[in-house]
């Protein structure tokens, strides 16, 4: 039996004035024509990462607005790549 690989491109950049999702997609479709493989493009950006749900900014005493329901977990399409 074949296993496909399954290979993650990070954009890792959260800013709001970003370009590393097309880099990253233009990353991924240059895999997917040299490779076989399963590319997936993973944005943090979409992602409730635990820093974003600190009740408190580390470097101030202002308290965050929103907290990331979910924080710290993985979504589960990306548990089966562990």
């Amino acid at each position: 039996m074949i296993h496909s690989s399954k290979i993650l491109v990070i954009v890792g950049s959260t800013r709001a004035r970003r370009i590393c999702p097309q880099i990253a997609e233009w990353v991924a479709q240059i895999g997917r024509d040299a490779v076989p493989a399963c590319f997936e493009v993973i944005d943090l950006k979409q992602w409730p990462l635990p820093m974003d749900d600190e009740p408190v900014l580390q470097s101030t005493t202002t308290p965050l607005s929103t907290r990331s329901p979910g924080a710290g977990r993985l979504p589960r399409h990306l548990l089966s790549c562990l």
